[in-house]
């Protein structure tokens, strides 16, 4: 390091550095001795006339001084000598820089505040001129601010005045900036420096390199002019040689990409073989088992082919496997393997499922697209299609075990007549069985009138009067009895049939409305979450509503809070909707989710259904009353209608009615009801 400046590997730009330092010393030696007079005349008539001529000769001594330290330089100079002249001109710049710093000081005991103000201006004006001569080296501008600095802004401090501390402050501001611009500048001048540097050592090498090439160039086209009529000769060889090999190349890669193919491919179809069927299904088990998924492979065995084979013919025979391929190629999702097992069975890899019912819809799918007409050399050919379908990890926990499943669950579908899907049931459990069972019975429901809905009266405590009804479906199979409808609705909401079936409910509804079974009472429909988020439900509402031309008034829809929370944006335009069209809106289960007042306020909602759980045993539990009696009260403040779940105790209702709820809905007054005579006896009561 050098007073500061970084170390450079290259002398010469120390060099130039000196050289632009030293060449604008003389101007502004005499800038200085100048501006030095000017300070001198302005100060000589005043009580320290005597100090400031001390102070100007020893001034003159130490700018003087400087100028004969950059005598010194010359192109010859030695490197240690320029290290010298470097540390002397640092010295005098800093002595030059102090003696200004001590003409602030006798401004300071003089207290004329021209002077005071020219001082100011000789600082700026000098600080910013440096920039020019000094920022060639970094070490002299620092020792020219800083003195001056230090001892400005202790004067101005000293003054004690407001005006004297903004002005320090922004003398202080200044010096940074200029200081600053000082570094950036030396930076600038030191690359350039050195790019110019290596440009001309680059010019140098460059120069002798060319020189060293064009010797080799001459050796060069002495040996080429010797060798080209060997090259000529030898080319010509070489040519029909690279042909020859080239096409030995091509015969053997095509060869061996047949072989590949054959490996792995099945020659007709196009499809993976066995072999790559069970590489394809050990590896969907492998990432399957990693993230708890399911892997399901159907064993499809086509009906009718051995008939159809010996009848018209193994031609027709075969494009009819190449056509069952390509239907079958354009059903699966991709990551999905659909392969050909051997003459007229395919299998099909689902990865990835997280149920097992969904292997059965893709089922339903080969069945209906095998089914449609083939159409093969003007032949119209019909085809069935079995399948057994095996699940991992149920039904084996290896490729060749899976096989083994869904080919026997294939064989028993042939058994029942084919053109039908077979789960290995040996290797499932029973629920999961009862699972698929109860879902495939509930698709056929709504056809076979097993749904129907029930009505729970909602009641007016005080008067007696029924003031609404809550519809609530329920599923009454043949073989399975009345169904929980804890068992078969999240059935519903995870093969998407709520969709269609939250259709049917709201035009059962409607028409029960449109009948006068509900005679003068609001009823009110629970919406899922699904089918919020169903893209025009709530245009369905108001055609059907229109249909049968009811009072929009009379129908009510339930949502929860989680509903709310989950989709706000979409709940809020489906709540304005209904609203819109006359309906009302109740906020179903309330206090067991998270919904903020902040909700309540948005959304205007027209009744808080307080859920069953804060309800039972309330009686005699002070938190639950705390609770409902806040629900309560924070109801009214909003004008929101009150209904409360649950009831089933005189104990409960007293209790309820003393904390200011009215209407109930509970077994204390009544099970849901179904239509007829149950609803009759109701009214009639």
């Amino acid at each position: 390091m050098l007073m500061g400046q970084e170390e450079r590997s290259d002398p010469s730009v120390i060099k130039e550095q000196s050289k632009l330092l030293f060449s604008s010393a003389y101007s502004a030696v005499l800038a200085n001795i100048g501006t030095a007079l000017i300070f001198y005349l302005l100060i000589i008539d005043s009580g320290i006339s005597g100090y400031a001529g001390y102070w100007f000769v020893i001034f003159l001594g130490i700018a003087i001084s400087r100028m004969a330290v950059t005598l010194r330089f010359n192109d010859e100079i030695s490197a240690a000598d320029l290290q010298r002249s470097l540390k002397l001109y640092f010295v005098t710049i800093l002595l030059l820089s102090t003696a200004w710093g001590f003409a602030y000081v006798m401004q300071y005991q003089l207290g004329n505040d021209d002077v005071r103000n020219f001082t100011l201006l000789i600082y700026l004006g000098l600080v910013a001129a440096s920039i020019s001569t000094m920022s060639a080296w970094l070490p002299s501008m620092l020792a020219f601010v800083f003195p001056q600095l230090t001892m400005m802004v202790v004067i101005l401090i000293l003054e004690g005045e407001i005006v004297s501390y903004y002005t320090a402050l922004a003398v202080l501001v200044y010096s940074m900036l200029m200081l600053v611009l000082a570094k950036n500048l030396n930076r600038n001048l030191i690359d350039s420096l050195e790019l110019k540097s290596v440009n001309l050592n680059l010019i140098d090498n460059l120069n002798e390199e060319v020189e060293q090439r064009a010797q080799a160039q001459r050796e060069l086209e002495k040996h080429q002019a010797d060798l080209e009529k060997v090259v000529e000769e030898r080319t010509q060889e070489l040519v029909g040689i690279n042909e020859n090999l080239q096409r030995e190349i091509d015969e053997r890669q095509q060869v061996e990409q047949n072989l590949r193919f054959a490996e792995h491919y099945d020659q007709l179809t196009e499809l993976p073989n066995r072999v790559l069927l069970l590489d394809r299904i050990k590896h969907a088990i492998s990432s399957s088992a990693r993230e708890e998924w399911m892997v399901a492979v159907l064993f499809l065995g086509i009906d009718r082919f051995k008939k159809i084979n010996d009848s018209l013919g193994h031609a027709v025979g075969d494009k009819l496997l190449q056509q069952v391929a390509s239907r079958l190629e354009l059903l699966l999702r991709e990551g999905d393997t659909v392969a050909r097992n051997s003459g007229d069975e395919f299998v099909v890899v689902l990865e990835r499922i997280d149920r097992a019912n969904a292997a059965e819809l893709v089922a339903r799918k080969v069945i209906a697209s095998l089914n449609d007409m083939f159409n093969i050399d003007d032949h119209d050919i019909h085809v069935g299609v079995s399948i057994g379908i095996a699940v991992f990890p149920f039904d084996g926990d290896g490729p060749q075990q899976l096989l083994e499943s869904a080919d026997t669950a294939m064989h028993r579908a042939k058994q029942k007549g084919g053109n039908n899907s077979q789960f290995y049931a040996e290797g499932m459990s029973k629920e999961i069985r009862d699972r698929l069972d109860m879902e495939s019975r509930l698709r056929f429901a709504v056809d076979l009138n097993e749904l129907f809905m029930v009505y729970q009266p909602q009641v007016d405590s005080i008067t007696g009067e029924t003031v609404g009804f809550e519809a609530l479906i329920r599923w009454e199979n043949p073989d399975l009895g009345l169904v929980r409808p804890d068992q078969f609705i999240p059935l519903l909401e995870e093969n998407g049939m709520i969709n269609s079936v939250g259709e049917w409910i709201i035009k059962d509804v409607v028409r029960f409305i449109q009948s006068g079974g509900a005679q003068d009472c609001r009823v009110s429909i629970n919406l899922s979450a699904r089918q919020c988020s169903q893209a025009g439900l709530g245009d369905f509402i108001h055609r059907v509503v229109n249909e049968y031309a009811i009072d929009p008034s009379k129908l009510e829809f339930e949502l929860t809070e989680s509903m709310l929370i989950d989709d706000f944006k979409s709940s809020t335009a489906l709540i304005t909707q209904l609203q819109d069209m006359g309906c009302t809106i109740a906020l179903d289960d309330f206090g067991t989710g998270y919904t903020s007042m902040g909700y309540l306020a948005q959304l205007n909602i027209d009744v808080i259904k307080i859920d069953r759980s804060f309800i039972t045993g309330i009686d005699s539990d002070d938190n639950l009353r705390k609770i409902v009696y806040a629900i309560i009260g924070m109801s009214q403040s909003l004008e929101i209608e009150n209904v409360i779940e649950g009831v089933e105790t005189a104990e409960e209702l007293a209790t309820v009615q003393a904390l200011g709820g009215r209407v109930i809905q509970g077994y204390l007054y009544s099970k849901p009801l179904r239509r007829g005579a149950e609803l009759e006896d109701w009214f009639s009561r």
